[in-house]
């Protein structure tokens, strides 16, 4: 009967292999498919304007572009104006959107600057965060909001 039990038990290890060696060889294949999807906030409509200001001699004008998003979330574009006059500012674009965007600038405006020449300015993004999930518990900073 030892004999018997000694047997059975070795048979059963040996089906025990062989029948993970059959499952691993027939296993069925897994490939990673990585599908690359091209996303972008791309910058246009840039415009400039310049003209007289209630506090002569300086002027005042505006600073105005379009930012669009094909990201699948929201973005935050960093957008740098340089040239004679120069800053950032960051924009929360949504989800496959188009935002437009003004900075005024001249005496008493939201970029406070007293010239009496009109600058030369350009517009380039320079960066660009996507957030990757909704804010979990509002009311959430989304970097679009200047420090105290």
């Amino acid at each position: 009967m030892a004999r018997l039990t000694t047997l059975l038990v070795g048979a059963l290890v040996v089906a025990g292999i062989a029948g993970f060696a059959v499952g691993y060889v027939a296993r069925p294949v897994t490939t990673t498919m990585t599908r690359v999807v091209p996303q972008s906030v791309t910058l246009t409509g840039y415009g400039f304007s310049c003209g007289p200001s209630m506090q002569s001699p300086y002027l005042q004008g505006a600073l105005q572009f379009n930012l669009t998003s094909t990201y699948s979330t929201d973005a935050i574009a960093s957008v740098a104006y340089v040239g004679d006059w120069t800053g950032d500012t960051n924009q929360l674009v949504h989800t496959n959107a188009t935002k437009h965007v003004t900075i005024t600038w001249g005496p008493g405006m939201m970029q406070s600057i007293q010239v009496t020449a009109c600058p030369n300015v350009t517009v380039t993004i320079w960066r660009v965060v996507q957030l990757l999930m909704m804010c979990p518990s509002p009311p959430c900073d989304d970097g679009t909001t200047p420090a105290p």
